[in-house]
């Protein structure tokens, strides 16, 4: 059986591989460097699913002020899918955030993934039904 921790350090080079495999993964966003300031404003802004000492999936958690958060990168290592590892940490997330006071999680899914979003329907989760696409512009 697995467990869900929170995210370490030394589980970088492990997130990259499952987030570089689910083909998620941002070299800026996702950076060593970025991550470690996630998690030293709250440690538990990432957390991991582990099991035989291994990462098996992550997820990051994005709050928007106090009562809303955002799932990011929610991703399982391949041999993993389908075998309700995200349903798992989906609802561990859910009763986590509930105890904190958060009344709404949501996260981004890409308008074209219909099997990622029949995943989530079957969860209770809603859709504003509107596509979007993520803008950015880099600050130097």
């Amino acid at each position: 059986m697995f467990k869900i921790r929170s995210f370490r350090e030394d589980d970088y080079d492990q997130v990259k591989t499952i987030l570089e495999e689910a083909k998620l993964f941002d070299s800026v966003w996702d950076s060593d460097m970025n991550l470690k300031g996630m998690i030293k404003k709250n440690p538990r802004n990432i957390l991991v699913v582990v099991e035989k000492g291994k990462i098996i999936a992550c997820v990051y958690l994005i709050p928007f002020g106090t009562k809303i958060v955002t799932l990011f990168r929610l991703a399982v290592k391949k041999k993993y899918r389908n075998k309700g590892v995200a349903t798992k940490l989906i609802g561990y997330v859910e009763e986590f955030l509930k105890s904190k006071g958060v009344i709404e999680m949501g996260f981004y899914v890409h308008a074209n993934k219909e099997m990622l979003q029949q995943f989530y329907k079957k969860r209770q989760f809603s859709t504003s039904g509107n596509k979007f696409i993520y803008m950015w512009k880099e600050l130097k």
